[in-house]
């Protein structure tokens, strides 16, 4: 039997030997991934020629640059991560487009269980950014319409993040399911995307989209278009809608605009059933109706909606500024060829009521400011300036002979309205 000393001897040997086998594994042991990874040769060479190849690779708020060219696939996000095109060599353009083979379904929407193939799809996480790349929708082959699929060039659904520098174009389906970006929240969890200076066109649904509460948008200067006089489904440029929130700052929208009610109206900037939301210096043009505030008995309300220092011009066949919920402040818009009216205090979703309207310069309109006979509690200030107005404030349920039929309704019986669901 060992003596006491020799004893410990021997277990401080044996514990300094397992120190050391330790060690030994560790330094064998596979290294972390890099924090930035590139797609494409441009920097170097590099193992990933595809972005989904990246993005699987990074590490949790990692950063994947991609290289100018063109990426044929879908790309899916679920951790915190930096998505970035780069400027090498004079060229700039990452653009993410169809496989070759069409776009497949990758999710469904949260709020109607839809089928939706996203281009980019971002789902429950945070600080995912995507910055400098153009998705084009080109060549997706989404099924006929018999199929309901929605085509979505970035979708955040319950996650959160920044979009900016972006570029959407042809997100086309063919139940007019097309939409540049869409943030979707739900489930009981706080999302926030800010979608900044971006582009988006040529779509036939919706230019950026955020629905359901728990959802939070920043939309701040971003240029959208839509298709224009083309027979389609109806478009909404901006939309925050079904217990969204957020703001709307600084954007031009243009060109969201259907020949007749049977397809339209389209809208510019659609605030629908969420309270709270600021618009401020948009400029609007070219739609059948420019900023709507839609509450619903169904859906809930669009209350104490801020409507402030926009440009509103050549809206066709409907208002230019419709606030169809109440208690609302409608302050120092410009309103420019409305061919219903400028303002309109709207009493068909129940509402129309108590909101306040002052330095509004409105301009060549069928009625200047239309507060509808049943409102009330509205206070329409002495400093609204008005200019070749058929009428200047006039008490009446319509204005004009061309205003759209009431269809399309959502929720109950209100002023015709197509919201993206």
């Amino acid at each position: 039997m060992p003596g006491s000393r020799q004893l410990k001897r021997m277990l401080v040997f044996f514990a300094i030997a397992t120190l050391l086998v330790l060690a030994g594994r560790q330094t064998v042991s596979k290294p972390a991934p890099p924090s930035q990874l590139v797609v494409g040769t441009c920097l170097g060479a590099s193992p990933y020629s595809t972005i989904q190849s990246a993005v699987s690779a990074a590490p949790p708020g990692g950063t994947v640059l991609v290289c100018p060219g063109t990426y044929p696939e879908q790309v899916e996000i679920t951790q915190p991560l930096t998505l970035k095109g780069v400027q090498v060599g004079g060229k700039d353009a990452a653009v993410i487009t169809s496989p070759s083979g069409g776009v497949v379904t990758n999710t469904s929407l949260l709020r109607t269980g839809t089928p939706a193939a996203a281009q980019v799809l971002v789902q429950n996480t945070t600080e995912v950014n995507i910055t400098n790349l153009t998705m084009d929708g080109t060549g997706n082959k989404i099924p006929p319409c018999g199929t309901s699929v929605d085509f979505i060039g970035i979708y955040y659904q319950i996650a959160s993040g920044t979009v900016n520098g972006v570029a959407t174009r042809n997100q086309l389906a063919a139940c007019g399911g097309g939409i540049g970006v869409y943030a979707e929240g739900g489930d009981g969890e706080t999302s926030h995307l800010a979608v900044l200076n971006s582009s988006f066109h040529s779509y036939n649904g919706g230019g950026i989209v955020a629905n359901r509460a728990g959802m939070n948008a920043t939309i701040v200067g971003n240029s959208i278009a839509g298709i224009g006089l083309v027979d389609t489904q109806f478009e909404n440029g901006i939309q925050i809608a079904f217990g969204a929130t957020g703001k709307v700052v600084g954007n031009t929208v243009m060109d969201n605009v259907a020949p007749n009610s049977a397809i339209g109206p389209d809208t510019g900037i659609l605030i629908g059933f969420g309270n709270g939301v600021i618009v401020e210096n948009n400029t609007v043009g070219n739609t059948n109706y420019g900023i709507r505030i839609i509450s619903d008995p169904v859906e809930g309300t669009a209350d104490h909606t801020i409507i402030q220092r926009n440009t509103v011009l050549a809206t066709h066949l409907g208002d230019a500024i419709d606030v169809c919920s109440n208690h609302n402040t409608i302050v120092s818009n410009t309103v420019n060829a409305s061919d219903e009216s400028g303002i309109h205090l709207d009493s068909i979703c129940t509402s129309g009521n108590n909101n306040f309207v002052a330095r509004n310069t409105l301009n060549e309109s069928c009625a200047g400011i239309l507060q509808d006979t049943v409102t009330t509690g509205n206070t329409i200030m002495p400093d609204n300036l008005f200019f070749n107005d058929v009428n200047s404030i006039l008490h009446a349920d319509s204005c004009s002979s061309l205003v759209f039929d009431p269809v399309g309704a959502v929720g109950g019986a209100h002023a015709p309205v197509h919201v993206i669901p």
